[in-house]
């Protein structure tokens, strides 16, 4: 018998009860749980990936990939910084923290973090000024 928490098993219940003659106020009920229980696993099954993801070192080729990546880049808002990192975080399969973390290691992390392209905004600003004066 297969693990009754396991996602495909929770599907199969899901149908099956979904498909059933059982009272309406029983089933609304038992299709409440187990939606929820399923959504409860994805997101158990999620982060152990994650945290799978994360304790794995990081490969000269991911470090590659998330230089060319980031290279020159500076988010331009939040929002700019955040779809940056999903989508290099997505392209690595990596949790987005251990995403952005690296970057600042790296000294990319302007790209990923508003914060700090605010600041270099503000010291280039400042720089420039210097040198027109």
């Amino acid at each position: 018998m297969r693990d009754i928490h396991s996602i495909s098993a929770l599907r199969a219940a899901l149908q099956y009860t979904k498909s059933s003659d059982m009272p309406g106020d029983h089933k609304v009920v038992l299709l409440a749980l187990l939606t929820e229980a399923l959504r409860d696993q994805q997101d158990q099954d999620m982060k152990a990936a994650a945290l799978e993801n994360s304790a794995k070192p990081w490969l000269a080729s991911d470090t590659t990939t998330l230089q060319a990546f980031l290279t020159g880049k500076v988010a331009t808002s939040w929002q700019n910084a955040d779809e940056l990192l999903i989508s290099l975080a997505s392209k690595l399969g990596r949790d987005p923290h251990y995403v952005r973390t690296r970057a600042s290691d790296l000294g990319l992390g302007a790209g990923v973090d508003f914060r700090l392209a605010r600041a270099l905004m503000a010291e280039r600003a400042r720089a420039a000024a210097e040198s027109g004066e």
